[in-house]
């Protein structure tokens, strides 16, 4: 590692300022040449779990202990954290411990070999296939290998546009933790790989920010209130692979316009879209067999139930709701918040 190690350098300065902030030490590393992905591991992981990094800094820990108490408090991979540590450590340990060796006896002078023959000209090679570049993985990206699987725990970075990997370390990116990227406030845009298959429980939660996000059609599950308070989110494609809109899952978002559900859905949670106050209709693919829509108003595949009344509805010029003769049933909370104030609801409603 070139300049020394991080402790060297954390040595020469001011601990007590280290110890307090390790993330003040990355200014130093800079000026000292240290490779551009060993400083940024190093400040995701001052970033994740300063304390331990202190610790490990001062000599409080070793850089096996330092993983483990970074594993169990941040999630980390422990042989990832581990190799990082060690090397932050330097190679001067290394080196003392390395047993001596005496030098090689000098060789005989080898005998003269015969005048070569000319090399007759070679065919020409094929070349061979370059391996596959690595995914770059975006700074305060913290993710974790297990098994044959990587799962995306947090998101700590100040970046506006983040694009997620497809792969992490050799194993496919196949999650979004709970809580993921909840409450990233900058962030704008984030860009899914089509591998990923859960996103967890309020992921994007109060990403007051976030514009766009691309589901991809791997998608089979969705969690619970995942993109509530998105207050700037205005459009999302649901994949057709998703079974259940879970609840809370948009709520208060306050500048969504419109959503379509797949053929795919079978449940629809409560609250799903209270507080949507620029919705302007809820579509349901045709194929549906649960569920329907007509003129941007969810129902129940029969008609008889009005699952959900867009709170912003503008389907029709004068304004006037009239429900279908069918209806027998309002769902809980279907019409709430609602701004329209003319409905006509037929007798057969009990």
């Amino acid at each position: 590692m070139a300049g020394g190690s991080f402790r060297a350098i954390f040595e020469s300065k001011s601990k007590e300022e280290f110890s307090k902030n390790p993330l003040s030490l990355t200014g130093y590393l800079i000026e000292q040449r240290f490779p551009k992905e060993d400083i940024s591991a190093y400040r995701t992981m001052a970033r994740v779990c300063p304390a331990v990094v202190s610790k490990l800094l001062r000599g409080d820990a070793s850089p096996e202990e330092a993983a483990a108490m970074a594993s169990k408090q941040a999630k980390v991979d422990v042989r990832t954290a581990r190799s990082l540590f060690e090397r932050m450590c330097g190679s001067e340990d290394a080196e003392e411990n390395r047993p001596e060796t005496e030098p090689p006896a000098p060789e005989a002078p080898a005998p003269k070999a015969p005048a070569p023959e000319p090399p007759k000209p070679e065919a020409p090679r094929a070349s061979k296939p370059r391996p596959a570049k690595a995914e770059p993985v975006p700074e305060g990206l913290v993710l974790n290998a297990e098994g044959f699987e990587a799962t995306v725990l947090k998101y700590v970075g100040e970046d506006a546009d983040i694009r997620i990997p497809s792969q992490y370390r050799g194993h496919k990116v196949t999650s979004i933790a709970d809580n993921a990227f909840e409450r990233c406030a900058r962030l704008m845009t984030v860009e899914i790989p089509n591998t990923v298959e859960k996103i967890g429980k309020r992921a994007f939660s109060e990403c007051k920010s976030l514009v766009s996000v691309n589901l991809p059609e791997s998608v089979r599950s969705i969690g619970k209130g995942a993109f509530s308070d998105c207050q700037s989110l205005k459009k999302i494609e649901i994949p057709s692979q998703v079974e259940s809109i879970e609840n809370l899952m948009f709520y208060q978002c306050r500048s969504l316009v419109s959503i379509k559900l797949p053929a795919s859905v079978k449940s629809i949670g409560r609250n799903v879209f209270s507080y949507c106050i620029s919705l302007e209709r809820v579509d349901v693919d045709a194929g549906n067999p649960n569920y329907t829509s007509i003129d941007g108003v969810v129902y129940d595949i029969d008609k008889k139930k009005i699952i959900r009344f867009p709170q912003n509805w503008k389907c029709k010029e004068n304004g006037r709701f009239d429900a279908p003769k069918s209806l027998v049933e309002i769902g809980e909370s279907a019409f709430s918040y609602c701004r329209h104030t003319t409905f006509k609801i037929p007798d057969t409603v009990t």
